[in-house]
């Protein structure tokens, strides 16, 4: 027994940390999909597949933050000359959702993959998947509408694209 937990626990709280990570990830993945196929929808399956290789967390989470500032970890405040743009997107329910849950489950997934003295179980884990899953259904029911570009457009203005 180490610290309270006995030896047998330790292969289920390290697959509760590991369905964390994979929750956030899925997230992060949907999102740099819709992404890609919003910022190019002309171009080929290869253009936009490496399209998506070049958002990173932060831009989609600079854009979220903006968008939701009511998860409380607002770090940066739009520039005044796209503070419209995030206006218009910031009064959508379900980029709302994706920019709440984003939030709340990058900070899951760097406590659930770094932060060892956190303690995850199997419920933490069903609920980082649930509210991964519930997120996703909220970008899929915008991709392609206007709220998703200028999203998109958001995301774009605030990433720099690198060798990826």
């Amino acid at each position: 027994m180490v610290d309270g937990v006995e030896d047998g626990d330790a292969p289920s709280r390290v697959g509760a940390r590991r369905a964390i990570s994979t929750a956030y990830y899925a997230l992060l993945h949907c999102a740099c999909i819709n992404l890609a196929w919003t910022a190019a929808p002309g171009g080929s399956d290869s253009t936009r597949w490496r399209l998506c290789r070049t958002f990173d967390h932060g831009s989609i989470h600079t854009v979220a933050n903006w968008v939701a500032p009511a998860t409380g970890r607002q770090k940066s405040l739009p520039k005044p000359v796209i503070k419209g743009l995030v206006e218009q997107v910031a009064d959508r329910d379900e980029i709302q959702t994706f920019a709440e849950v984003f939030d709340r489950l990058k900070q899951r997934r760097h406590d659930a993959d770094y932060d060892h003295m956190t303690v995850f179980g199997h419920e933490n884990a069903r609920q980082a998947v649930r509210e991964a899953g519930a997120a996703i259904e909220a970008l899929n029911a915008v991709y392609g509408g206007p709220s998703w570009q200028i999203f998109t457009s958001l995301v774009l203005l605030t990433s720099k694209v690198t060798d990826r």
